[in-house]
């Protein structure tokens, strides 16, 4: 079984880098060697949420690989409006939503 976790959604707001790239971080321990995993634009849904964003966790598993547990970095950036509050990803472990932070 795999799982996700350390995720973390942030602007740069430090003086002199201002600008509107939403960052996005995370882990995912893959069962075993070779997986990669990667976030990409998701549906927010039927019912679309002001300040909502959502990302797909895409893994791919290997042809052949290890059988040890491996933790894979996941990372993702894009520009927005800078309007972004929450990020929704879609792992295999069910929604999972972080909070957007201002980094200063």
């Amino acid at each position: 079984m795999s799982s996700t976790h350390g995720w973390y959604a942030w602007y740069n707001r430090m003086p002199g880098a201002v600008d509107n790239v939403l960052r996005v971080t995370g882990v995912f321990e893959a069962p075993g060697g070779g997986y990669t995993a990667e976030l990409e634009p998701g549906n927010v849904g039927i019912v679309p949420e002001p300040g909502l964003l959502a990302l797909n966790l895409k893994i791919t598993a290997p042809t052949a690989g290890t059988t040890a547990l491996t933790s894979v970095p996941v990372y993702w950036q894009d520009e927005t409006d800078g309007r972004i509050r929450n990020v929704r990803i879609h792992t295999p472990d069910g929604p999972t939503y972080v909070a957007v932070e201002e980094v200063h």
